[in-house]
């Protein structure tokens, strides 16, 4: 009999009242503590830049810049006449809270700061943001100088003046301080080498970065539409008032400013009528901390809040009680992760672990994750859970199908509960075994709870405790600390494993994995290199064979992201493949 044990913050009613008492207070005035320098004019509107946007392109031979086709530059919005008003409330899970930018994780950054580079809604192709051009030189020797021209005229919040190269660069250094855990630190770290001297400031706007080799990922790291991306902070005002004076009162140069914050409760943010790139519709934006999906719904429904993402479990209850959908299809890829699937050499890696053993590639390891993922009916999860809102998946990592690197081959793991039977026995496992399941509060209980389900029915004992992602899991999986553990995990569908997946399931150096291997290291070194996509996609194939062969995962599907969306606003769309609440400033009230 399976057991769950309650972990998480409470979200009874006595936080649901204080939610609602919060959005029937008055925005409380911010006490100003801090004397900025006297504000940099911004320059007038410029016409769209001529300057040769550029990047590296796949032809393998050639040692100098090469040039990308100019991307669709982002003209500024013009100030609607009315300007900002009302106020915007949602919901979304805040993550760790944090907002030194090497400590934070995904939200709430991504509303108060730009991305150095931008992607495109409808190609996802690169485009300039912060960053105004670019442009790679590849020297003989494989090293790599970037050239990076910073947009003039991007105010900080606060008064703080204009983003400097000067800030661009004081913002990459602090990824080198011990301690760093922002999911992209040590990408940003071995961007530069972790040696100040390689980052030049040749400018008041113009940066030179003078990369020790070629990074293929460092692409997704800059562009990132949620808040693991480069962005920068005020050097200035980070040295007068220190890490802990940031996270009191963080300063940014995004679309919102920051206004107060009560931790496990709600963050207040306004309008910033100054933003380069976008005046937000509405004057006020507070996101409120809520886990309880019930309560979610309860709150969208009855106008207490304006957008929510909700599990497709409730889409009837949603539909049925007038409130609007916004559906994003194939958002998220969803799968359950197997724990402790690390390196052996891993300080506190668990031979003990039946998926795991002495060595997770080894046959009778294999064994026993090819049983559990033969025990579970992923289609009737689909169904029955959620809510036909998914197709299923065959290779976890944003291996989407009709990629360039996709195998047909890979089907999709049948349900067959005898053979799984039949392989526990063989792996040494007649009676099952005990394993612990985390439910994790942000990526779907529902898929967990029926996971679990099937996997009892095939004689394995499942002990469930619910968390919170961040920080419980995230700090075990910086750690290497989660053998003995299965959970579900959501991740964005971005169709390419070596921009998102790598840092997921890739190169054991990065900050935060899901799984290791030495056959991952290999092939992603080899990725990082390869200048030709071709050779890159075959590549990827060959490490999603892998991944296949071995049941390294339990993928269950392509998963639709659901936003329930009142009667409100308009104008608002999620960004393509991302499940976060990003985009809020395009939001407008509807009346």
């Amino acid at each position: 009999m399976r057991s769950t044990t309650l972990v998480a913050r409470g979200t009874g009613l006595a936080v649901v009242l204080i939610l609602l008492l919060a959005l029937a207070c008055a925005k409380a005035a911010p006490t100003a503590t801090l004397i900025p320098p006297t504000p940099t004019r911004a320059p007038a509107p410029t016409p769209t830049p001529t300057v040769a946007v550029s990047a590296l392109t796949p032809a393998p031979t050639a040692t100098v810049a090469r040039p990308i086709p100019t991307p669709t530059v982002i003209v500024p919005s013009p100030t609607a006449t009315l300007g900002p008003r009302g106020s915007l409330n949602v919901i979304d899970d805040l993550s760790n809270e944090l907002w030194v930018p090497r400590m934070a994780s995904a939200q709430p950054w991504h509303w108060m700061a730009e991305n150095l580079l931008g992607k495109d809604r409808e190609t996802l192709k690169l485009i300039p943001n912060l960053a105004e051009s670019w442009k790679l030189d590849l020297k003989p020797d494989g090293s790599v100088d970037w050239n990076i021209k910073v947009r003039a005229g991007v105010q900080f919040h606060g008064g703080w003046g204009e983003v400097e190269a000067s800030d661009l660069k004081y913002s990459l250094l602090q990824y080198m301080k011990p301690g760093s855990v922002a999911t992209n630190a040590s990408a940003f770290a071995d961007w530069y080498g972790k040696d100040p001297d390689r980052i030049e400031v040749k400018g008041k706007y113009e940066l030179v970065i003078h990369a020790t080799r070629m990074d293929a990922l460092i692409w997704d790291q800059l562009s990132r539409v949620r808040s693991t991306s480069l962005t920068a902070v005020p050097a200035k005002y980070m040295e007068q008032v220190g890490e802990e004076g940031f996270d009191r009162k963080p300063i940014g140069n995004g679309p919102f400013e920051f206004v107060e914050q009560k931790r496990a409760q709600y963050v207040k943010l306004r309008a910033f009528t100054k933003s380069w790139r976008k005046v937000p519709g509405f004057a006020e934006l507070t996101v409120f901390k809520v886990l309880e999906p019930s309560t979610q719904f309860a709150m969208v429904r009855t106008g207490k809040v304006d957008i929510v993402r909700v599990f497709p479990r409730l889409k009837k209850e949603i539909e049925a009680a007038g409130v609007k959908i916004i559906r994003s299809p194939s958002v998220n890829e969803t799968y359950v992760v197997f724990g402790g699937m690390f390196l052996p050499t891993r300080p506190k890696y668990d031979p003990t672990v039946p998926w795991a053993g002495d060595n997770p590639i080894n046959e009778r390891p294999r064994m026993v994750r090819q049983a559990m993922n033969l025990a579970v009916d992923k289609q009737a999860i689909i169904d029955k859970v959620l809510s036909g809102e998914a197709v299923p998946s065959s290779v976890t990592f944003s291996f989407v199908p009709g990629t360039p690197y996709f195998n047909p081959e890979w089907k999709p793991y049948p349900y067959d509960p005898k053979k799984a039977r039949e392989l526990l026995v063989q792996a040494g496992y007649p009676n099952g075994f005990d394993l612990q399941f985390w439910f994790i509060l942000q990526y779907n209980v529902d898929v967990a709870q029926a996971v679990a389900s099937y996997l009892e029915q095939a004689g394995i004992k499942v002990k469930s405790t619910v968390v919170e992602y961040s920080p419980t899991v995230r700090s075990r999986l910086i750690n290497r600390d989660t053998a003995g553990q299965l959970y579900v995990y959501e991740q964005p569908n971005i169709s390419d494993p070596l921009s998102y997946g790598g840092r997921v399931g890739g190169p054991s150096t990065s900050t935060i994995l899901h799984t290791e291997s030495q056959l991952q290291d290999i092939l992603y070194a080899k990725m990082f290199k390869e200048l030709d996509q071709d050779k890159v996609n075959q590549i990827i194939r060959e490490l999603g064979d892998e991944y296949y062969r071995q049941y390294w995962t339990m993928p269950i599907s392509h998963t639709n992201g659901l936003f329930a969306v009142s009667g409100n606003i308009t104008g608002w769309e999620p960004f393509p493949h991302e499940s976060p609440l990003t985009r809020l400033e395009y939001a407008v009230p509807a009346k």
